[in-house]
């Protein structure tokens, strides 16, 4: 890849250079973006995931509106930041020059697609590449973490579309049922993009030990997350609290299946850390916790971008 310092290919780098989830479409749109400065972007990261949000649970021909506007707000992003290049395949990510960051451009909750059987081919033609298939609630094709609604038809029917096509299927924000009705059906490798582990917070956003084991038997990935109520029961965590759940999910998955994903710009963090600036606080605890450069190299970048490359080869 690039050749530059801090970069995926120079071990060591203090930098994230791959993260799996940030909320900073939405938040720049409503004026609400303190995490990610995308101005200074490319010092953090080689390869950034940016969500489209969609509010909209069960109200399908108001999810599409409002996934245009924010899809329309963040094309004024790639114009505006040159530098942000969409990743639409395997070579995209190969074909980057210094000072520029790949986009994946990723949908949380998938109920736009529910208009038809088509939806998903044009959002693929969007530059859609990560799939989020609900958020907390239900939606037209399962239910979310605040529920007990296992995968519905019309989910079953978009999940065995997408074994067939170049796309990630994220499986955070679903139930358990959810998550492994889903996990029945699928033949490539999902990733849960951001979220933590059940064990040591027992929040319902996080993965029970039996979930991760199904999820790297299937050769997927788990972005461990920043989210502050995520990482410890009531909150108030530090950052070393995001190098304990690293460490859980690593024994139990193996360290070639995590990754991170921040949700930057969309939850509170914990208090030491004000953003992606701070990213290298994160190598230094991982280092006082004896990990290697080599092992943080693969959870802050290596591990995601390869599954990346996999997933979009075709």
């Amino acid at each position: 890849m690039k050749n530059n310092h801090g970069s995926l290919s120079v071990s060591g780098s203090i930098s994230l250079r791959v993260d799996g989830h940030c909320d900073t479409v939405a938040a720049l749109k409503n004026g609400k973006a303190k995490h990610i400065d995308l101005e200074n972007i490319e010092n953090f990261t080689d390869l950034q995931f940016f969500a489209i949000y969609i509010k909209n649970e069960n109200d399908t021909n108001n999810a599409v509106q409002e996934n245009e506007e924010y899809y329309s707000y963040y094309r004024e992003i790639l114009e505006k930041y040159e530098k942000i290049v969409p990743i639409l395949s395997a070579k995209d990510i190969n074909e980057l020059k210094i000072g520029q960051v790949g986009s994946i451009l990723a949908m949380e909750n998938s109920e736009p697609l529910a208009t038809d059987s088509e939806a998903i081919f044009r959002f693929i033609d969007k530059g859609y590449r990560s799939f989020g298939i609900t958020w907390s609630n239900d939606n037209s094709f399962g239910g979310g973490a605040n529920t007990d609604t296992g995968l519905k038809d019309l989910g079953r029917n978009l999940l065995r579309a997408m074994n067939k096509l170049p796309v990630l299927v994220d499986l955070a924000h679903m139930n358990k049922k959810s998550f492994f009705d889903s996990m029945e059906i699928l033949e490539k490798p999902p990733i849960v993009t951001h979220g933590c582990c059940y064990s040591l917070c027992a929040h319902r956003r996080n993965l029970t030990d039996d979930a991760m084991k199904l999820l790297a038997g299937a050769k997927g990935l788990f972005g461990i997350t920043f989210v502050d109520s995520f990482l410890k029961e009531g909150g108030n965590a530090t950052i070393d609290r995001i190098v304990d759940h690293i460490i859980y999910a690593a024994d139990i998955m193996g360290l070639k299946n995590v990754c991170l994903g921040s949700d930057f710009d969309g939850a509170n963090l914990p208090y030491d850390m004000c953003g992606q600036k701070d990213i290298g606080k994160l190598k230094e605890q991982m280092l006082k916790r004896d990990f290697s450069n080599d092992e943080i190299d693969d959870i802050m970048g290596n591990n995601l971008k390869n599954y990346l490359e996999k997933i979009l080869e075709c």
